[in-house]
């Protein structure tokens, strides 16, 4: 038997080895990231909070645009209607 194998006494050959397999994967899911792993996932977190902003801003200079030229027209009607 192998280390770790009398867990799974009653159970077949493939299925203790499904069983191992399931055992690392559990043990993958809960270690600790690698700093190298953290500092991609922070960077691709940077990088979509970059593009929201970069979005809020194109949004923003679209709005102020509007409303810019908007007191422009406004003004323009007032001033001909006097």
């Amino acid at each position: 038997m192998d280390i770790g194998d009398h867990h799974f006494w009653w159970l077949g050959r493939n299925a203790r080895m499904e069983g191992l397999i399931m055992i690392d994967q559990l043990k993958d899911y809960f270690r600790l990231p690698s700093p190298k792993e953290l500092a991609a996932k922070e960077l691709a977190e940077a990088q979509r909070k970059l593009l929201d902003a970069l979005t809020s801003q194109e949004y923003a200079k679209r709005m102020a645009d509007y409303h810019s030229d908007r007191i422009k027209r406004l003004t323009t009607y007032l001033k001909d209607e006097s």
